[in-house]
């Protein structure tokens, strides 16, 4: 099978927006199965996401170390 297949054209991946209950599910399952094994994370979710979609909602959305705050002209030296 090809990667895109197996991330985006197959018909049983959910792609609906995310919920709430499935952001703190997948916060939960993230503390559980650690983080470096989404396959895991995506498989206790339940939800049908790929592994790819929940590393990239927890990145993009959930993960607290990242800085969701507008650059300053000290980051910019």
């Amino acid at each position: 099978m090809n990667y895109r297949w197996l991330n985006w054209e197959d018909p049983l991946i959910n792609h609906g927006r995310w919920t709430i209950e499935e952001d703190k599910h997948l916060l939960f399952f993230i503390q559980e199965k650690g983080i470096n094994n989404w396959l895991e994370v995506a498989a206790s979710l339940g939800t049908k996401r790929t592994p790819f979609q929940c590393l990239a909602r927890y990145q993009r959305s959930l993960n607290p170390c990242i800085l969701k705050s507008e650059w300053t002209p000290d980051d910019n030296a």
